[in-house]
């Protein structure tokens, strides 16, 4: 339990990690305000934008996390890649070239993909899925708040 002083900081910190983590395992989370009309719950959960509250910045720290994964992974296949491109780079340089072909090869580095690869997917990581539901509870009514009214 949070002091009723907490800022808006202190309440992400004690709650982000575990939601967070969970999320990014696949699982799914649920944050829960609770308390009598005029206690602080909507500015806990949604904030200002001077003091974001809970939901934006979970959800900033998500994408965060996610583009990171992303990242990562892109940077794992570009490195696989990398690599091998290095080592056929050095067999080729053993091998005398006759004049003009290093210019030859420069000048293929600018050009487009065949026909066929045009519009196929980057598969570099895990497609991600995220669905938010915000309602609110209020005398016993539940009202997504999400949607228009």
């Amino acid at each position: 339990a949070l002091p009723p002083a907490a800022g808006q900081e202190d309440v992400f910190a004690a709650a982000s990690p575990k939601i967070l983590s969970s999320v990014m395992e696949g699982r799914n989370a649920t944050v829960f305000a609770y308390g009598a009309t005029g206690s602080g719950k909507t500015f806990t959960m949604t904030g200002t934008k001077e003091h974001p509250g809970l939901i934006p910045t979970l959800v900033e720290a998500l994408l965060k996390r996610l583009y990171e994964r992303d990242d990562e992974a892109e940077g794992r296949a570009a490195g696989d890649a990398g690599d091998a491109e290095a080592a056929a780079a050095a067999d080729a340089a053993d091998e005398p070239k006759p004049s003009g072909e290093a210019e030859a090869a420069d000048a293929g580095d600018d050009t487009y993909p065949d026909e066929e690869e045009k519009g196929k997917e980057k598969k570099t990581s895990e497609r991600t899925r995220i669905e938010v539901q915000y309602v609110e509870i209020y005398n016993e009514k539940m009202q997504d708040l999400l949607s228009s009214p």
